[in-house]
């Protein structure tokens, strides 16, 4: 299995892009390498998701990022692209570009959490 280009978001920190094999034990140890979690694809966009613990909230996750309707993302986030088949892909210059400006769009308050 290649590798491909993936965005990583953990709380209070910025965005970066690193390679990985696009394994489901991969992004679990991205998001909570320490616990079993309950992976969940949050689709932006035909080509474009975001891997998320679903149950991110409820296990008192860190905010991360304004979502939709005043909601939010808990925990870190994994953007990864979606090729034709619904397969994991590298994201695209201009998808991590998109990312980026998303990302200073849902900035969430300067308050402390916990």
């Amino acid at each position: 299995m290649s590798s491909i280009l993936v965005g990583i978001k953990e709380p209070r920190k910025d965005i970066r892009f690193e390679c990985i094999e696009p394994t489901l034990d991969n992004f679990h140890k991205l998001i909570d390498k320490d616990n079993d979690i309950t992976l969940e694809g949050v689709m932006v966009d035909s080509d474009l998701v975001i891997y998320i613990d679903d149950e991110g909230k409820l296990n008192n996750r860190e905010p991360n990022f304004t979502w939709l309707h005043g909601d939010y993302i808990a925990g870190t986030a994994v953007f990864v692209g979606v090729g034709y088949g619904g397969e994991d892909v590298s994201l695209t210059e201009f998808q991590m570009l998109q990312i980026q400006v998303m990302l200073e769009l849902r900035r969430l308050p300067k308050i402390h959490f916990r």
